[in-house]
């Protein structure tokens, strides 16, 4: 399924057969339908986890630039209202692309898992790598644009490029995407949200995320973008996590300090 044109984000919170607004659970979830192949995960903990660093932000900033009660209240409903609207886009585009990134994360045995991306986008491909080393799939990320000055050469067969970015129109993703587009023997998983990209079209599986609206004065700042990718790089993590059955004893072997959970 995906999100037809003419069709807004709102309308799709209530004919949506997968999301009730009483039945929100306040924490990042995955669930599968009975085929197996749609994946519905609504990412309310790290909404709240936002939400709430912008709250420390604004109180600290208050003096400066207040802002009325009402106002604040506004801009909070607003956000969340948003974020959740995306959560429910989401879980009607992923299907059969979703599905194959996790196989194609699971299935390679003989290369790397490589992420990359510039900016923000770059700062959550850091963090989504960390997450998948930390369930045991092996991983590291290298800059996009470090490899357009030599770093290109980490990435050799049989690996597996994950390349995120929002818009795609960055010109240090493009050596990367021909690099990997020459070797037959890498997969590109392409995380973006412009269909007409080049990164979208070179991708071997294609992960689109909808178009969202920057929180934030004048929306200039990637902040509901960067939710996305993070939401999404966690929703594979955890469809990984449950195809391995990697519990908490293995989760320890990778934490021998600090306490789980």
């Amino acid at each position: 399924s995906s999100v037809h044109p003419g069709k807004t984000v709102d309308s799709y919170i209530t004919k949506s057969p997968f999301f009730k607004i009483d039945e929100i659970d306040f924490e990042a979830d995955i669930k599968y339908d009975k085929s197996g192949s749609r994946f519905l995960f609504i990412g309310v903990g790290t909404v709240m986890i936002y939400l709430l660093a912008i709250a420390i932000s604004f109180s600290v900033d208050v003096r400066y630039n207040p802002w009325s009660c009402k106002s604040l209240i506004s801009f909070f409903i607003n956000l969340f209202k948003s974020l959740i609207l995306v959560s429910v886009v989401l879980s009607l585009n992923l299907n059969k692309s979703f599905d194959r990134a996790v196989k194609t994360i699971l299935g390679c045995k003989n290369g790397k898992i490589v992420i990359s991306g510039t900016g923000k986008s770059g700062i959550i491909g850091k963090k989504i790598s960390s997450t998948f080393s930390s369930i045991g799939i092996p991983s590291f990320f290298v800059d996009a644009g470090a490899c357009s000055h030599g770093d290109l050469g980490v990435i050799g067969s049989n690996d597996v490029v994950i390349l995120i970015s929002n818009s795609a129109e960055s010109e240090e993703l493009k050596n990367i995407i021909q690099f990997a587009n020459r070797n037959k023997s890498i997969t590109l998983i392409g995380i973006v949200s412009k269909k007409n990209s080049l990164l979208y079209r070179a991708s071997d599986i294609k992960i689109l995320t909808p178009e969202v609206k920057e929180a934030g004065p004048g929306g200039i700042v990637p902040t509901s973008s960067t939710i996305v990718q993070l939401a999404i790089g966690d929703a594979i993590a955890i469809a990984t996590m449950k195809q391995k059955k990697f519990g908490q004893k293995d989760f320890k072997k990778f934490h021998p300090s600090g306490s789980l959970g």
